[in-house]
């Protein structure tokens, strides 16, 4: 189980290794422990999307590429690799030939359907690729890695994220994460223990967009301070 194996990657305390070395030998004579349901991201004010238009046709592109974005090449660095649709603060973007569309509000395959139908009447069976160019979340505190980080993935759980931070120093209270996140113009705070298995029922178990998560520390850094 992919999610075991991470853990066990980064995990380094003596401790938290036999609660969840017990965890793992509890799990395989009982029933399957239950994962947080995965959600896909809305997209927001700010985000930079990614969007590809490919269509079925053997005109080596030149029908298709009208309505993505140009590619051009400075020094050697291609600038399409910063380049993206960033949606402004009426939760619009401008996509060629298609003008000016709301996309505040779509999940990444709601959006990319929206633009296929949009597309349908000029294109031979168009594809359209959507991704979030800019999906990232911070971490403060008791991380190797302090600071906003991006990510591969919008379906990256907590333990996940870690490992790409560098793992929780020694400093760090594996029981005491703290997520802060932004919802609907309001903020929420999750508390987790990274040590139980409660911890995969949790609704913050996967990540979402600027997320926040706080590493406090342990009994051990207190002292020291």
């Amino acid at each position: 189980f992919s999610f075991l194996r991470i853990i066990a990657a980064l995990v380094s305390s003596c401790r938290t290794q036999e609660v969840l070395a017990k965890y793992v030998e509890h799990r395989n004579d009982s029933i399957p422990q239950q994962v947080a349901q995965y959600t896909e991201p809305v997209i927001k004010k700010n985000d930079l999307l990614y969007i590809r238009v490919i269509r079925e046709a053997f005109d080596e592109g030149k029908t298709d590429a009208m309505y993505n974005q140009i590619l051009r090449t400075e020094g050697t660095t291609t600038a399409t690799e910063q380049q993206g649709y960033l949606v402004d603060n009426n939760g619009n973007i401008d996509l060629p030939r298609l003008g000016t569309m709301k996309v505040e509000g779509f999940t990444k395959p709601q959006l990319a359907d929206s633009i296929k139908k949009k597309l349908e009447p000029v294109l031979t069976n168009p594809v359209v690729i959507v991704k979030l160019r800019n999906f990232h979340v911070t971490f403060l505190g008791e991380i190797t890695k302090a600071g906003p980080i991006n990510l591969p993935t919008e379906k990256i759980n907590i333990y996940e994220a870690i490992g790409l931070a560098g793992d929780i120093n020694v400093y760090g209270k594996k029981s005491d994460v703290l997520v802060i996140r932004e919802r609907d113009g309001k903020v929420e705070y999750g508390q987790m223990d990274l040590t139980s298995a409660t911890c995969f029922e949790s609704p913050y178990f996967y990540l979402k967009q600027n997320d926040i998560v706080v590493i406090n520390p342990n009994k051990n850094k207190q002292i020291i301070s």
